[in-house]
C-alpha cells in the first residue's frame, strides 16, 4: 500500500484515502509518512509544536479571537490560494489532512488547483519574472523564529523549462514548483510586480463559479475519515469561510526540501 501511495503522489501529486475505520489519533496518517521516509527516501515529518508533535489541529480555537497573531488555520476565516510554509527556505514537499469532522453547515470547502494548469494560462514572460529572485517573502509573525523575511522566487527555476517542447520527460525532482501566499509577498522590481498581478488575477479567476480549473473537495468528496495527501509544490489549495465551529482536520507535513 505504501508503494502505491508513493507512486500516486509522484505521478499525480494528490491522493484521497477512505479509511473506513475509526482513527481519532490519526495513527494511520503518521504511519504513512514514517513508512514513506523509511522505504521511499522521503524526508521525515516536520514537528509542528511541542504539544502536538508532528500534528497540527486545523480547527477554530478560542485563542484565535483573543491573541493578536495566530495561525489562520485556527480561525474560521477564508484561506485564499496558497502553499504551506511558503516563507520557508525548505518548505515541505507534501502534506496530509485527516478529516475528523467535516463542516456540516456548507463552509470550509477545500479547493485545490494544479500548478500545471496555472502555467498553461500564464505567458512565458510572466513565468520568467515569477522565477526571478525578485520577491521579498515575509515570515508571518506567528511563525517568526528570528527570521523576518527571505528573498527569492515564487516559481522554481524548473518552470522555465515548462514551455520547452523538447522537455518531454520530467521527474518529481524536476517538476515546476510554486511557493505562494499573496499577503506576505512584496515584489522588488516593476516586472515582478506585473507578474504577481497577472498571477493573482488568474488565481481569482480559478475560484469563480464557472471555472473548471480547480477541484472543490466538499464533504461529499472528503467525508469524515478521509485522508487527503497533496504535493505542496505542484498544487495550491484554498478554503472558503468555516461555518461549523466543530470542523476539525488534522494536518501533517513532511519531506522538507530546498525550494
Amino acid at each position: 500500500m505504501v508503494k502505491q501511495i508513493h507512486e500516486a503522489l509522484h505521478e499525480h501529486g494528490i491522493l484521497l484515502l477512505d479509511l473506513k475505520f475509526s482513527d481519532p489519533e490519526s495513527d494511520y496518517l503518521l504511519n504513512i509518512t514514517q513508512a514513506l521516509t523509511k522505504y521511499h527516501s522521503h524526508n521525515p515529518p516536520l514537528s509542528h509544536s511541542a504539544i502536538c508533535g508532528y500534528f497540527w489541529d486545523v480547527k477554530p480555537t478560542p485563542a484565535s479571537i483573543s491573541i493578536p497573531f495566530h495561525a489562520r488555520s485556527q480561525t474560521t476565516n477564508e484561506f485564499p490560494w496558497h502553499t504551506d510554509c511558503s516563507y520557508a527556505k525548505e518548505p515541505p514537499r507534501f502534506f496530509g489532512l485527516h478529516v475528523l469532522q467535516a463542516d456540516r453547515c456548507g463552509g470550509g470547502i477545500l479547493s485545490v488547483l494544479q500548478l500545471s494548469k496555472v502555467l498553461h494560462k500564464l505567458g512565458k514572460e510572466t513565468v520568467m519574472a515569477l522565477c526571478s529572485d525578485e520577491y521579498e517573502i515575509k515570515v508571518p509573525l506567528e511563525f517568526a523564529n528570528g527570521v523576518e523575511m527571505v528573498v527569492g522566487s515564487i516559481l522554481s527555476k524548473a518552470a522555465l523549462d515548462f514551455f520547452d517542447q523538447n522537455t518531454t520527460t520530467r521527474t518529481i525532482e524536476t517538476e515546476p514548483r510554486i511557493r505562494f501566499r499573496a499577503d506576505i509577498l512584496k515584489p522588488l522590481t516593476q516586472r515582478a510586480d506585473k507578474a504577481l498581478e497577472d498571477l493573482n488575477a488568474l488565481l481569482a479567476e480559478a475560484r469563480d463559479d464557472g471555472s473548471d480549473m480547480c477541484l472543490h473537495l466538499d464533504p461529499s468528496v472528503i467525508p469524515n475519515g478521509t485522508i487527503v495527501l497533496l504535493d505542496n509544490g505542484r498544487w495550491l489549495h484554498a478554503r472558503n469561510q468555516v461555518k461549523d465551529i466543530e470542523r476539525h482536520l488534522r494536518r501533517i507535513r513532511w519531506d522538507a526540501r530546498e525550494f
